[in-house]
């Protein structure tokens, strides 16, 4: 009889131990950040501010300019991104007028696949379905994304074409990834687009500077209005 409870509470620790084997091989990994340095600050004609988690990704991020922008991210126990809260107003009104939360949804490769988008008054303001190819880019016929790098946007009569340098984009490491290929977060910085229509053609060319450890810390454009003259870069 002793022989034999040793016997079976041999079976049950076995079967204990595979369970538990069973359950860690069960967990979703956690994702953790690239390395590298963080963003702090952007100043161009306006001023855009990052904020961290603890768990090392972008936490909020404010805009000061014509307009007063803030976006806030929460996270599930494994780093993805399940909620963004936007707010945004003019600089001189008293009062937000616009609230936005937008809710996440990921299939079992770590995919964003679903995005829905609620107003302040908690209605459904949009909704977007994503599909994704077999190398893991989203499915865009109208996007070109090579080498983590979003080369080309395709639209009615319109075509824009980026070029890259090699450096690191100091707004690549602060996503996870899910959020960065679902958005076209690009691995480098652009140096250059050219737009074509039948009407016109616009090019434009990004002077870089960079510091020891290959990060931007000022960019100047000569002639695209869209954007600042001079921008500096600051980081943690």
């Amino acid at each position: 009889m002793k022989k034999l409870l040793l016997y079976i509470l041999f079976l049950f620790m076995i079967a204990c131990s595979t369970d538990d084997e069973a359950n860690m091989l069960d967990l979703p990994e956690i994702e953790t950040p690239l390395h590298g340095l963080r963003i702090k600050q952007v100043e161009g004609d306006n001023t855009t501010q990052y904020f961290y988690h603890k768990n090392g990704f972008v936490d909020s991020i404010s805009f000061i300019g014509e307009n007063i922008i803030a976006e806030k991210f929460v996270y599930n126990d494994v780093n993805q991104i399940i909620e963004k809260r936007f707010v945004s107003k003019k600089a001189s009104d008293t009062n937000f007028s616009i609230y936005n939360t937008s809710y996440f949804t990921y299939n079992n490769k770590k995919q964003i696949i679903f995005i829905k988008t609620y107003n302040k008054n908690n209605t459904l303001a949009s909704q977007q379905s994503l599909t994704y190819n077999d190398d893991g880019s989203l499915y865009n016929p109208t996007q070109i994304v090579k080498d983590g790098n979003l080369v080309q946007q395709n639209a009615s009569q319109r075509s824009t074409i980026f070029t890259f340098d090699t450096n690191p984009n100091p707004f690549f490491n602060i996503y996870p990834k899910a959020y960065r290929v679902a958005f076209y977060i690009n691995k480098n910085n652009i140096t250059s687009q050219k737009t074509t229509t039948p009407y016109y053609t616009n090019f434009y060319e990004y002077q870089l500077k960079y510091n020891s450890e290959n990060f931007i810390i000022e960019k100047i454009n000569h002639n695209n209005p869209a954007n600042s003259r001079l921008s500096r870069y600051y980081y943690y």
